[in-house]
C-alpha cells in the first residue's frame, strides 16, 4: 500500500519506496496496490483520536485498579437516583394537591415527611376542592420504606361499629 501525506500547500510528500517484485508476475508491469492520501489535518485528527483513544483506556485501566472507588461511585449514582425518583414523587403529589384533588392519606404523609416546605406550600396555594380522587402516586416499595404500609390500609376505609348499650339488658 502506498501511503503520501499533502501538505497545506498542495505539495505532495515522496511516496513510499516501492516494494520489490514477487516472483511470479511479469517485470515490466507495475505492481498493484492500493494509495491513500491523507492531509496534515487529517494526520493531525487521526493522531489526536488515538491519543484520546489511549487515555479513555488508561483512565478505564485505573478504574478497574481500584474498584473500591467504582463501587462508591456506583454507590452514590443509586443515592442520588432515588432522591430524585422523591422528588419527582413530591412534585407529582403537591401538584394534586395544589390542583385541589383528593389525595391518599399516605401520599400526603410522604409529601410531609420529604419536603415540609412543598407540603405547607401546597396547602398556601391550594383551590377549591375538587371532587376527583385520585389514586397513589407512591410505590409499594416506598410504603415499606417509609413504613406506612402497615399503619395505612390499602381497601376502603373501616367504618365504626355501632356501640352496645352498656350493661344487661335486663336491667332498668
Amino acid at each position: 500500500m502506498e501511503i503520501r501525506r499533502i501538505s497545506p500547500g498542495g505539495r505532495m510528500t515522496a511516496p513510499a519506496a516501492p516494494r520489490p517484485a514477487k516472483e511470479g508476475k511479469a517485470p515490466g508491469r507495475a505492481p498493484s496496490a492500493d494509495r491513500l492520501e491523507l492531509s496534515q489535518w487529517v494526520s493531525r485528527m487521526d493522531e489526536s483520536r488515538s491519543q484520546a483513544e489511549r487515555e479513555f483506556y488508561e483512565a478505564a485501566a485505573r478504574s478497574e485498579a481500584r474498584p473500591e472507588e467504582a463501587q462508591a461511585e456506583a454507590h452514590m449514582l443509586d443515592g442520588l437516583e432515588k432522591a430524585l425518583d422523591a422528588m419527582k414523587k413530591c412534585a407529582e403529589i403537591a401538584a394534586r394537591l395544589m390542583a385541589g384533588k383528593k389525595i391518599p392519606l399516605q401520599d400526603e404523609q410522604y409529601l410531609m415527611d420529604n419536603d415540609p416546605q412543598g407540603y405547607r406550600l401546597a396547602l398556601a396555594m391550594r383551590r377549591e376542592e375538587d371532587e376527583e380522587e385520585c389514586g397513589s402516586v407512591l410505590d409499594p416499595e416506598d410504603l415499606r420504606r417509609t413504613g406506612q404500609a402497615e399503619a395505612v390500609p390499602s381497601g376502603p376505609p373501616l367504618r365504626a361499629l355501632p356501640s352496645a348499650p352498656s350493661g344487661p339488658a335486663g336491667q332498668a
